[in-house]
C-alpha cells in the first residue's frame, strides 16, 4: 500500500492533458489519492470538468487564485473537502 492512500489532494491549475498539474494529479491518482480539483471561471469549468472525469473526482471546486477573498473563503470553508494537502504548481507570468 501506497504512503499516500487515503491522503487528500487539492489541485490548483490542471488547464489540459498536458499539463504539468494534470501530471501530478494522475500520479497522486495512481498512489491512491483522493483528489479535489480547482476551476478558475465559468469558461474554464467546461475543460476542467471532463479532465476531473477521468481523474475519477467528484470534488470540483471554484477558486480564482487572484482573487485573496475567494482563497481566503476556500481556506476558512475546509469544506467539502477538509484535510487536503496543498502541493502545486504556478507558471511564471511572463
Amino acid at each position: 500500500m501506497s504512503s499516500l492512500a487515503g491522503k487528500k489532494a487539492l489541485l490548483i491549475g490542471i488547464a489540459h492533458e498536458e499539463s504539468v498539474a494534470f501530471g501530478c494529479a494522475t500520479a497522486f491518482q495512481t498512489q491512491g489519492v483522493d483528489l479535489a480539483i480547482t476551476y478558475r471561471d465559468d469558461k474554464s469549468v467546461g475543460f476542467v470538468r471532463p479532465l476531473a472525469e477521468k481523474l475519477a473526482t467528484d470534488v470540483l471546486l471554484h477558486l480564482d487564485m487572484r482573487n485573496d477573498m475567494k482563497i481566503r473563503r476556500l481556506d476558512r470553508r475546509g469544506q467539502p473537502y477538509p484535510g487536503a494537502t496543498s502541493t502545486s504548481h504556478r507558471r511564471s507570468e511572463a
